[in-house]
């Protein structure tokens, strides 16, 4: 059933040589990357990961697996590989420009465990903790969610300016609300959270008020379909039987 399931994923992975390819391929990830015989196996029937297979390892793979040493441990970049392998086959330019852009982000903005520690940075946070948001684009998918989310969070000075400190606090503390879908994902709950009075937003998603609910990256990937909307639909009616005027569910018992 995989070999079946390999031959109409990646069939140019029948193409390859087994001991110029497929060989050397599987000791690079063993030797390097602590992936035994269940990781390898997870990675060739992964929908996006056979092509790495294809890909040079003195040319394209040793120097992605550097650039993420530079910026994370041993572990973790075992670990980001073992979830995400398809980094690997981003390029080194590709990789340096959104590193970029969350430093861009971050500003004067540096979060340490104690004093004295390395400073974990956002780029790293989102490569560590939510590695395929590298693999998005940065001009059609990330960029677009990082303006729409600077207004709800309410970073933006002046209606034009935007703090960027804000936007690396919260992106750092939920890094994986970058991998939701801006239109399938985001603005839906944010629609309804707002036509439901937890937050105040205007005609352009900005805050209209200060006090408003402040949305942790978490509450927005909760799902509307799933978790929001029933529990909202349901302490309605629980108000109509007590037949007591409607009060909203409190925040924290919706997104929980």
């Amino acid at each position: 059933s995989i070999i079946r399931k390999l031959l109409v994923s990646h069939p140019n992975i029948f193409l390859l040589s087994v001991e110029d390819n497929l060989q050397p391929h599987v000791a690079f990830f063993k030797e390097n990357c602590d992936f035994d015989g269940f990781d390898v196996d997870k990675m060739i029937e992964s929908r996006n990961a056979g092509p790495i297979f294809g890909l040079s390892i003195e040319k394209n793979l040793n120097p992605s697996l550097a650039f993420l040493h530079e910026r994370l441990s041993h572990n973790d970049v075992s670990k980001v590989l073992k979830s995400h392998p398809q980094i690997l086959s981003l390029s080194i330019d590709n990789l340096r420009e959104k590193v970029t852009y969350f430093d861009s982000l971050e500003g004067d903005f540096k979060d340490t465990d104690s004093p004295g520690e390395t400073c974990d940075t956002l780029a790293s946070k989102i490569l560590r903790r939510s590695p395929s948001v590298y693999s998005l684009s940065l001009e059609k998918s990330i960029r677009p969610k990082v303006d729409f989310l600077a207004n709800i969070w309410s970073v933006h000075e002046d209606g034009t300016t935007l703090n960027t400190t804000s936007v690396s606090k919260h992106l750092g503390q939920n890094p994986s609300v970058l991998s939701l879908s801006l239109s399938g994902n985001i603005q839906p709950t944010v629609r309804f959270l707002n036509s439901t009075g937890y937050i105040h937003l205007d005609e352009n998603w900005h805050l209209r008020c200060a006090n408003s609910t402040t949305l942790r990256g978490r509450d927005i990937a909760t799902s509307l379909t799933k978790r929001l909307l029933p529990r909202w639909h349901f302490w309605r009616a629980h108000m109509r039987e007590l037949n007591q005027e409607y009060e909203r569910l409190p925040y924290s018992s919706v997104s929980r």
